[in-house]
């Protein structure tokens, strides 16, 4: 049970990293080339909503 709480945090923090990296990300996306861009580029990957695009760049890096 204690294997598996440990990993469950893990998992979690791990996420929680890559979430605020994923928010870095699209931040400076904004602020460099506009909300306009940044959602014409989800857009163009398919991607309708926040959570969309969080899994796009956990997915690809991007």
């Amino acid at each position: 049970m204690k294997k598996l709480a440990t990993v469950l945090i893990i998992g979690v923090l791990a996420v929680g990293s890559k979430y605020i990296d994923y928010m870095n990300y699209r931040d400076k996306l904004i602020s460099e080339n506009g909300k306009e861009v940044y959602n014409l580029m989800n857009q163009e990957a398919g991607i309708n909503s926040e959570e969309e695009s969080f899994i796009h760049y956990v997915k690809y890096g991007i």
